[in-house]
């Protein structure tokens, strides 16, 4: 998990608020759990759009055990999102 720094606003019909960013976090991939609780979750969880395992496991009632992230974890998604990853990857090159 990683700290959110950027300002967060929600969105409702024809307005807009400020969020309290202080207790939101990134939640990176990939997540760890173990194989057969993970396996019961996605059989059994009702069909929605989870955005993310964690989620998933959460509908047995199982508690989600966060850990501190690194920022240079990045998930790649965009062609941006690569352009980013390679440049962190030329840097961290440079500083070997």
């Amino acid at each position: 998990m990683i700290q959110v720094h950027e300002s967060i606003r929600e969105t409702g019909p024809g307005k807009n608020w400020e969020v309290t960013r202080e207790n939101l976090w990134i939640v990176q991939t990939p997540q760890v759990f173990r194989k057969e609780l993970i396996r019961k979750a996605y059989d059994s969880a009702p069909h929605e759009n989870f955005t993310d395992d964690a989620t998933v496991l959460e509908t047995l009632g199982e508690k989600i055990h966060l850990v501190e992230g690194n920022p240079e974890n990045i998930k790649i998604t965009r062609p941006s999102d690569l352009r980013c990853a390679e440049a962190i990857l030329a840097y961290s090159a440079s500083q070997e």
